[in-house]
């Protein structure tokens, strides 16, 4: 199993949110969409980060930056990034949702800690294998899918 933690400060791959800016590009170019400033600005928040940010978060980091962005661009940028598969969007059950850059088709699920907080994401094949047998035998088409432990992290109990 593959258990990565959104509170480990550790950052993208070097080279990954330019990447991931060109990406950005050529989708907006794509779809006859602008190229902003301020979607500029939000997006390289997100794609410098390992965490999952809310849409708080992407205004406090962008304003620790510089950049005066109102928060209906925030979530409108947020929603974009979404819609053109750049980002990923999660509800942990806070009240609001996170954000985190999508890079490659991988899925991850998540472990909540109800405590601290924590959001450790992880990816089990066996899990993987189940799934993918329950969807063949059933016809289903899957769009998306989300699979959330809460509990207690080890720090906590």
């Amino acid at each position: 199993m593959t258990i990565s933690s959104s509170i480990v400060p550790t950052r993208p791959p070097l080279g990954c949110a330019a990447v991931m800016m060109e990406v950005l590009r050529g989708e907006l170019r794509e779809h006859e969409l602008p190229f902003t400033h301020q979607r500029e600005a939000i997006a390289r928040v997100l794609f410098e980060s390992t965490q999952h940010l809310s849409a708080d978060e992407v205004e406090t980091e962008l304003l620790d930056r510089d950049h005066q962005i109102g928060k209906a661009t925030v979530y409108r940028t947020l929603a974009l990034l979404v819609e053109l598969g750049l980002a990923t969007e999660h509800d942990f059950d806070e009240g609001f949702r996170r954000y985190q850059m999508t890079v490659g088709a991988a899925q991850y699920d998540h472990m909540i800690c109800t405590v601290c907080g924590e959001v450790a994401q992880f990816r089990e094949e066996a899990l993987e294998s189940v799934l993918e047998s329950i969807v063949r035998s059933t016809g289903f088409e899957p769009i998306t899918r989300q699979i959330k432990i809460f509990g207690t992290c080890r720090d906590c109990t």
